[in-house]
Parts: C-alpha cells; structure tokens; sequence
C-alpha cells in the first residue's frame, strides 16, 4: 500500500488547525475580546473537507482505498480521546451537577454515542438558552463532520468507480455547494437554528475543502507569488479582528473566511512554505487540536457551574493552558498511539472500551439524577418550567415579532383597546414583551410594540452582534402609533445589557426626545433591567435545591452590570423628562434576588422560564409595582 504523499505544505495545514483551535477557545472564554472567534469551526470544516478528500484520492489512484478501512481509520482517530473526555467529564458533573441538568447531560452523550449530536442540540437548544452551561454542546461539530465521513467516501467511490473525470466531480462538488449555500443564505432567518447545526447548512463549507484540493493539480503559481499564502492568512486574522461582529450564519466573514482558507490550503498542498503556520508552537497545537477542542468546552461548563461569577484574564488564561495541556497530553499517550498502532484487536478493544464508557455515563447520570431528585415531584414541575411556552404570554407572531419572523405592520389587537381614555404603550425587545402579561392582567390598557432583540431605539436595525432586519420598521411603527393616538405614557424596556456596541444612552436619549416631541403630554417611564441568572432559572432553582417558597432568594448572575446599567438609565431619564424605575431595587437585596411569586391560581412558579425572561406570575408581581408607580 502506498502511502499518502507527504509535503511540506502539510505542516501548514497542521498549523493553520493550531490557529483554529485558539480562537475558538479565546471566543468560548470572551477572552481578548475576539468575537468572532467562532468562525474557527468554519475553518475546521473546510481543512476537514480537504486533508478527508486528500487522503481518499491517493488511495483511490493506487486503489488502496476502502470503505471499512477508512471507517476504521476515523474510529481509531475520533473516539479514543472523545470516550475519556466524557469519562471525565461525567465524574465531575455527578460531583457538581444535580437533578435535570445530569438527564439532559446523560442525552445529549446518548446522542453524541449515536453520531447525531448536532441533531440533539438543534432539538432541545432555543433561541434563549444559556449554552455555556452544556458541557458536550461543543460536539455538534463532531455530529457534522461524522455524518459528512459516513456519506462522502460513499460519494467518491461511486464517482471513481464509474470512472467520472476530476473536472466533473469538481463541476458535481460546485453545484452541490452551491445548493447548500444558496439554501443556507435564503433561509438562515427563518430556519437559522436548522442551517447552523445540521450538515445541510455546512455542506457547503466542507465541499469548498473538497473542491479546492480537486482543484490544485489545475493551478500552477508562479514564483512572484511564493508569499501569496502569508497575504491569505493575513487576510484571514484581520477579518477575524475587524468584521462587524454578528449572530447570522453564513455571514459574509463565514463566507470570507472559508474562501480564504480554502485558497491556504491549495497554495499549502503546491509546496509553498508558510512559517506563520509551519512553526513548532503552531504545528504541536495543530497536531492535537482535536484534543485541545475536546478538553476546552467542559472545562468551561464545569468551572461555570462551580464558580458561576469567575472572571479575570488569569482566570481564562488558567482554563486555556489546562485545555491546552490536557490536550497534548491525551494526543501523546492515547490518541497516537492507538490511532498508529497495527494490531489486529485494537479495533475491537476500541469498540467494547468505548461502548462500555459511554452506556456507563449514560446510567450513572440517570441514577444519580433520579436519586438526587428530593421533592421529585415539585421540583420536576420547576425543572419543567424552563420548557414554558411562552408564544401566548408574549404575543408571538401578532404583537411580538420573532428574530426569525418578517414584520409589515402590527394588527389592531396590538392596539389600547380603549384610545379615549387612558392607555399605554410598551416598546422594547423579548423582555418587555414578557412584561406586558402583567401589565395587561392588571388591567393596563396597553398597545404592545415588541421585537426579539429590538430595544426601543431610534432608527437602528444592526445592533452589533444581533442583525434585526425589522428593528427600525417596528419602532418606526410604535412611533408613528404615539403621534397618532397620543397615549398616556410609554413604557421602554430591553435587555439593555445586550447592546454594549453603541452609546444606548444618547440611543435611548433621542427616543426619548422623540416621543416628547410626537406627543407632548405622553410620560415616558424607563424600565430598568430585569435579574438573570446563569444557568436558566429553573435549572439553577434544582441545581440549588431551592424549592418553592415567598423569601427564596439567590444569586443575580449580571447584579453589578444591571446596577451599573439602572445608575445609567437613571441619568438619562432624569436628563429628558422620563420617569425611571428599578426593577432591581424592588426584587434584589446585596445581590440577591427573590426567585419565586404567586400565580393568581396561589401556585408559586419561578420568576423566569430562561435566564431573564418573565414568566406569568413574576411578569404580574413586576406589573402590579409598576402600576403602583405610575400614579405617584
């Protein structure tokens, strides 16, 4: 058997891995604030796609290439380090983790078992969802990239095998990227969960590797271009850097960056050196990036859930060395050594060793979950809580638009029922359309004009990370609706942490202003932040056995940054003739807050369904001290 062709360009690629794996662990830990750090799985995806295609094409030439060897090649690979990371992470997990929290984790490794992890974590993750506290969530990746192994070696064997040319499996590739793309692009809004966790939505950035090794035996560089990978990879970091950081996907930097490292790799494969990626540092990085990317997310999750307000660059500069460590160390004396070793048993002791690991964490989490579970019932109905559907209580699709839903106008229904006597309007994101329950159950005749993430700012639809297409239109409309009806007042409140990227207080200032100038005798009333917990609240109330009661307080996750954010709102309320009130003040104490309320039915529930937003019996506690405040 001849083995696969060695360059001196394959060291690069090594190295372009190391960079990958960097930046993604830099972007997990919020650490030199690189935000799109995320960007590096794109990457990943692509150099799979090509060194996988690499590999099968020289051994399809000298016909050394089968199926079950290639299979068993990626078993030896992949699932060696992956069975003793989730061996590990399951010990410390059973330590520091309680009740629901261990099933979900005991799935999602289920999952994971059955090559569809991807798939789980597109099932069971919404929009709202703190994700930093799933320890595995980082293997939906690996669910991509097993599913694609599965099906493209499939793919080319056929191809080979009915003699297809290179040109035409590389005209083949292009068209079925160009599908995957143009599906991606036309409905990431709509569908952005389903394109950024399944294969279809990452066909095209692993096919882009395929096509551009096909394509390198067509190319020819010239001398004058020997630097032309330097300028590439150059062209890659500062994009990384300087794009507008945002939540969509495929974006443009996705779609530069994949472009670009598609093109590394083919001046890599023709031989030109790169000492930016062909270095010591880079190519030890590289050559267990796999490792590293394994070892990184549940160190995280785990150090989240213990010390959930860590912070400081020493803090994560200690987590990135431990990833980095353990994933030298894991490369060094497991993965190579099985991955390279020639005995005939390996394969088998790899199947029993693994299969035993996983259905043993898979067990022991369900056990110790289900015996952890005090008050079973009570505090499942907690747990449950954080599944609350909350399209009714809010309005959705009617009065509050959705990230993934088109605006044209709101309906009457969104409209104060009664436009002669007193009314009220609320503008703002997902957080005032939780608090408008209240406010209309108290009997506030209210006009709700709500966007997910949309605060109720004046003539923006970016928002940095967060690309709201109908922001300007859905305030424009709420404007358009004060001049008009002339309400009694206006209520403006949003998450107003989540918008670091502009000055919110001249943003907030100039809406302000505005509505004085639409309607004069219209008070305006700002809302400070609501508290927020990490995890969501109904798995931290059954992480902390903290069962149903009036005095219950806990943690607030963001205390200082809201009590920083409400001193800001309250300089600007006070500076334009608004009136402004703290939630903060009302529920919290030394940053704790009160956790849990009464339902009108007597049913205490927790305060939130997710990490801040309002569920019925807290959006009416909140309304009823509102109201009180209006009319003083």
């Amino acid at each position: 058997m001849r083995a696969v062709p060695i360059n001196s360009g394959l060291s690069g690629i090594t190295g372009l891995r190391g960079y990958a794996v960097l930046i993604v662990i830099f972007y997990h830990l919020d650490l030199l604030r690189i935000d799109n750090g995320y960007i590096g799985v794109d990457l990943f995806f692509v150099v799979s796609g090509f060194v996988i295609t690499r590999k099968i094409y020289f051994e399809s030439l000298d016909k050394s290439f089968s199926l079950k060897n290639f299979w068993i090649g990626r078993i030896k690979r992949l699932v060696p380090s992956l069975a003793l990371v989730i061996l590990v992470t399951t010990f410390f997990s059973l330590a520091l983790i309680n009740g629901n929290d261990l099933e979900t984790l005991a799935d999602s490794i289920a999952a994971l078992f059955l090559i569809n992890s991807n798939t789980y974590f597109f099932s069971n993750l919404d929009y709202f969802t703190q994700t930093d506290l799933f320890p595995i969530l980082h293997t939906w990746s690996l669910g991509v990239e097993d599913q694609f192994y599965l099906l493209f070696p499939l793919v080319f064997l056929f191809f080979t095998r009915k003699s297809i040319s290179d040109s035409k499996k590389i005209a083949y590739f292009i068209l079925l990227a160009s599908l995957s793309l143009i599906f991606s692009i036309s409905y990431r809004q709509i569908f952005s969960s389903f394109i950024f966790y399944l294969l279809p939505g990452r066909l095209w950035e692993l096919l882009l590797g395929v096509i551009s090794f096909l394509l390198v035996k067509y190319i020819n560089l010239p001398k004058y271009l020997s630097y032309l990978s330097y300028i590439l990879f150059i062209s890659i970091v500062f994009a990384v850097i300087y794009f507008p950081v945002t939540a969509i996907y495929p974006s443009k930097l996705s779609l530069w960056v994949c472009l670009l490292t598609a093109l590394i790799l083919m001046t890599l494969e023709k031989g030109q050196r790169n000492c930016l990626l062909s270095n010591p540092i880079t190519i030890l990085l590289g050559s267990s990036s796999y490792a590293i990317y394994l070892w990184h997310y549940p160190i995280i999750s785990i150090v989240n859930w213990k010390y959930p307000n860590y912070q400081g660059y020493l803090s994560e500069i200690l987590l990135v060395l431990t990833s980095i460590l353990l994933g030298l160390l894991t490369t060094r004396y497991l993965e190579n050594p099985v991955r390279y070793s020639e005995k005939s048993k390996v394969t088998r002791q790899i199947y029993f060793t693994s299969t035993s690991i996983f259905l043993i964490c898979i067990i022991s989490l369900n056990i110790v979950a289900n015996s952890q579970m005090k008050h079973k019932t009570t505090m499942q109905e907690v747990a449950n809580f954080s599944k609350f559907d909350y399209s009714k209580m809010m309005r959705k699709s009617t009065c509050f638009v959705e990230a993934n839903e088109e605006f044209s106008e709101f309906p009457g229904s969104c409209y104060p029922k009664n436009t002669k006597g007193q009314s009220y309007f609320i503008m703002g994101d997902s957080h005032a359309a939780s608090l408008s329950y209240g406010l209309r159950h108290e009997g506030l005749n209210l006009g709700q004009f709500t966007y997910s993430g949309c605060p109720p700012f004046t003539g923006v639809n970016q928002l940095g990370a967060l690309y709201r297409p109908y922001c300007k239109d859905v305030n424009e409309a709420a404007f358009t609706a004060i001049s008009t009806l002339k309400p009694t007042g206006v209520i403006l409140l949003a998450n107003w942490i989540l918008y670091p990227w502009f000055d919110e207080a001249a943003l907030l200032r100039d809406s302000v202003l505005r509505i004085h100038k639409l309607s004069p005798k219209t008070k305006v009333i700002v809302i400070g932040g609501l508290p927020q917990w990490k995890p969501d609240l109904p798995n931290l109330l059954v992480r902390q056995q903290t069962y149903p009661d009036l005095n219950a307080m806990l943690l607030n996750h963001q205390h200082t940054e809201l009590a920083l954010k409400d001193n800001q709102l309250s300089l600007v309320a006070e500076g334009s003739d608004a009136k402004f009130i703290s939630v903060q003040r009302y529920l919290c104490r030394n940053s704790k807050c009160y956790v849990y309320s009464k339902t009108p039915g007597g049913v205490l529930q927790p305060m939130s369904w997710d990490y801040g937003h309002l569920g019925p019996a807290g959006s009416i506690k909140i309304a009823d001290y509102l109201i009180k405040n209006l009319t003083r």
